[in-house]
């Protein structure tokens, strides 16, 4: 973990052990209310939030479904999941062609990808998608 490995068996296995800490309660996870706002307020407006992590599907489902928001559960307003195994690296062009083909009805230039890696948001401009950090 403190080499920040991205291998997908290592964020299998953590989403395993999240599943145990937010099922008991435990575990919230921490969400600027902005952010929250944000995103209920994009799906209210017919707008399609995704996330993209190098965490896993599962690992991000329990995340958004058990966060410090209100309400609680931001996975509702989630329109597709994404991470290494079902789209690819988050630095390389390709992945992002991947999730732009789950949705082949709108254009490249229509997506807005959002991230704090600058690497990701150049792949994500690679690709025909706006991006900033």
């Amino acid at each position: 973990m403190a080499a920040d490995v991205k291998a997908p068996y290592l964020k299998a296995l953590q989403g395993l052990l999240w599943q145990a800490g937010y099922d008991s309660g435990e575990l919230k996870a921490p969400v600027f209310p902005d952010v929250a706002c944000f995103i209920s307020d994009a799906h209210r407006a017919g707008k399609m939030v995704m996330i993209y992590s190098s965490g896993s599907v599962p690992a991000q489902k329990l995340f958004f479904a058990h966060t410090t928001a209100q309400p609680p559960d931001l996975s509702q307003f989630i329109t597709g999941w994404f991470d290494t195994v079902n789209a690819g690296p988050k630095t390389e062009a390709s992945s992002y062609a991947v999730i732009l083909s789950t949705h082949p009805d709108i254009e490249a230039s229509r997506w807005l990808f959002l991230s704090d890696n600058l690497e990701e948001v150049n792949a994500a401009l690679a690709s025909g998608m706006y991006g900033d950090i």
